[in-house]
């Protein structure tokens, strides 16, 4: 019983010197300190690609026309990789590994990005876990992937948005000409200017508002809950092909005679497209509790 003590003592005074050496109490204990800092011109680039595994991003309008990024973290990391490739901004965590307080795994590190206010050509943003923060962004084309973790996105703008999530939440409010939003698991929610959406969600909860009446809507619901909120209108036509599940609406669907999947409210309009395979599906009329 002696040796075992013996050897766990000595384990123990070899994991402290370990901490003390690389800086695993700091990184528990310590402050965040800056790793690196940045400024460039925002006449260089038109496109942004973002990469980021863990901590927190936090994306704002810079108050001139420069691109300014800082870096953070309570760990000894390795510092960004940034450039720019045929007019793209190219922004990448690079991973950090050593012992974290009692174990051994990935450092994280924290991002301030501040863009210069412009219509990018395109903006894409892959966030691993963590939790990101973003404002003020417009672009023509705006990807947001998310495989875990939280995105709260406000005041954006893109002709095309399109949003994937493995699982974690995103809350978004945004304008954008066509919305594609696709979850694995988890919780999406958006709420803005959406004339055209598209929802797929395997599990998890898919929420749209728009306030405008959209000329196009798709839903796939293969489990979990997927729930649109229009204004009211003159009327619209639905198609809703259900498997198993629920169809719940705010408005008067009368169904056809003919077609049991086949839905129409008030004098019919656009045309809506739906698939529930297990779960619910909602079609709302905005101002309604």
């Amino acid at each position: 019983m002696i040796v075992v003590w013996s050897v766990v003592a000595v384990l123990l005074v070899a994991l402290l010197v370990a901490l003390t050496v690389t800086g695993g109490f700091s990184g528990v204990f310590g402050e965040p300190r800056v790793i690196t800092t940045a400024e460039m011109d925002g006449e260089t680039f038109d496109s942004v690609d973002l990469t980021w595994k863990s901590g927190k991003v936090q994306i704002t309008r810079s108050a001139d026309g420069k691109m300014r990024l800082t870096q953070r973290s309570r760990y000894d990391v390795k510092e960004l990789e940034y450039g720019v490739e045929n007019g793209r901004l190219y922004l990448r965590e690079r991973p950090s590994w050593g012992i974290i307080f009692i174990g051994i795994g990935s450092r994280s590190s924290d991002l301030e990005l501040q863009l210069p206010e412009k219509q990018y050509k395109e903006f894409a943003l892959t966030m691993t876990s963590g939790k990101t923060v973003m404002e003020d962004v417009s672009a023509d084309s705006m990807r947001l992937k998310v495989t875990s973790g939280r995105l709260e996105g406000s005041r954006l703008a893109a002709g095309a948005l399109t949003a994937d999530m493995t699982s974690g939440n995103m809350q978004v409010n945004a304008k954008a000409s066509t919305l594609q939003v696709g979850i694995t698991s988890g919780r999406a929610v958006f709420e803005g200017s959406f004339p055209s959406v598209e929802g797929k969600a395997t599990s998890g909860t898919v929420k749209v508002e728009t306030d405008v009446v959209p000329q196009h809507l798709d839903g796939d619901v293969t489990s979990g809950k997927m729930s649109f909120t229009i204004p009211d209108n003159g009327g619209f036509s639905l198609y809703c092909r259900k498997s198993s599940g629920s169809l719940k609406s705010d408005f008067e669907l009368m169904n056809s005679v003919n077609d049991k999947n086949q839905y129409v409210y008030g004098t019919g309009g656009p045309a809506y497209t739906n698939r529930l395979t297990s779960g619910t599906l909602e079609i709302r009329r905005a101002g309604q509790k």
